[in-house]
């Protein structure tokens, strides 16, 4: 009887969040037109988070030939920044006064570029291109009742064993099961809309990797937009055998663990593109937890 009682409530629990959470304003058929000028470092935070978005601010001025990127570290050339560099650019610009390495940078940078993102994140949702973020307090509460409902399980099973027989059990365990599957749908839920998708898709159909690489070959003005849109759609490791290589590896995605002393818990879309929260953090899991609405979800697997 507790059980069952435990059960319902924390189902319809999981029901309000998913009801509260899930909805977007207009994930509907409707694909927004592509937008005049392209940004590039909107494309890469709705396909992964904010650590793509650094990379792909980073990549811009290392196109331009205001930051050079050698030996996996990271260096300002001492040319200026131009009138027209926005928030994103200072930012990186600023946390290289001193050489650093991509995650050195990161740690730096991440509070002025978490702000910098934020209109974007909130936009983003706006437009139903991405999901609402769930609240780090409650992603705690959904956690906290998954385990007591399984100490419940675990306790209860035994009366109801002896007394019911083994249908009993079964039907427990049953329950149990369908409990964890609508858990873990509600709190893994990909950030990233199916109206999110779509628009990413018809920039990717429009800009195809390969024409993206052959235009960064090119000595001319619109080969400095090629580098920073490949990132923005393909990932940082797309600039492999390209002039841009070294950013590649410089600032490539840490590989999962599969270790048991830890390894990923999330989709690689935080600050650094290693482990992230899968909830929505844009990041809905900007470094510091999956509240913040500006690091990432599931968003675009672990890939580069």
């Amino acid at each position: 009887m507790v059980f069952a009682i435990v059960t319902t409530l924390a189902l319809a629990t999981l029901l309000a969040l998913r009801a509260t959470y899930w909805a977007t304003p207009r994930d509907d058929d409707s694909i927004p037109p592509i937008p005049q000028p392209i940004d590039p470092i909107e494309l890469a935070y709705l396909r992964r988070g904010p650590g793509d978005a650094v990379r792909v601010a980073a990549v811009a001025l290392a196109e331009r030939g205001i930051i050079r990127i050698a030996d996996d570290v990271l260096s300002t050339t001492g040319e200026p920044l131009g009138s027209r560099d926005d928030a994103f650019a200072n930012a990186i610009y600023d946390g290289l006064r001193v050489a650093r390495t991509f995650p050195e940078l990161v740690k730096i940078i991440e509070l002025p570029f978490r702000a910098a993102l934020e209109p974007l994140d909130r936009r983003l949702r706006e437009e139903g291109l991405l999901r609402r973020s769930i609240p780090a307090g409650m992603q705690a509460i959904g956690t906290l009742g998954l385990v007591l409902v399984g100490i419940i399980a675990a306790v209860a099973s035994r009366p109801i064993g002896a007394r019911d027989g083994f249908f009993a059990v079964a039907l427990l365990l049953t329950s149990l099961t369908a409990f964890e599957i609508v858990a873990f749908g509600t709190l893994m839920r990909p950030r990233l809309t199916r109206r999110g998708k779509r628009y990413l898709a018809q920039f990717q159909t429009g800009f195809p990797s390969d024409t993206l690489r052959a235009s960064m070959r090119h000595e001319r003005a619109s080969a400095l937009f090629a580098a920073p849109l490949l990132v923005g759609l393909y990932g940082i490791s797309a600039l492999a055998a390209t002039p841009l290589s070294a950013a590649a590896l410089a600032m490539r995605r840490p590989r999962r663990s599969t270790g048991s002393g830890g390894g990923c818990g999330g989709c690689g879309t935080g600050w650094s593109g290693g482990c992230g929260c899968c909830s929505g953090s844009s990041g809905s899991s900007c470094g510091s937890g999956c509240s913040s609405g500006c690091g990432g979800g599931c968003g675009g697997g672990c890939g580069g």
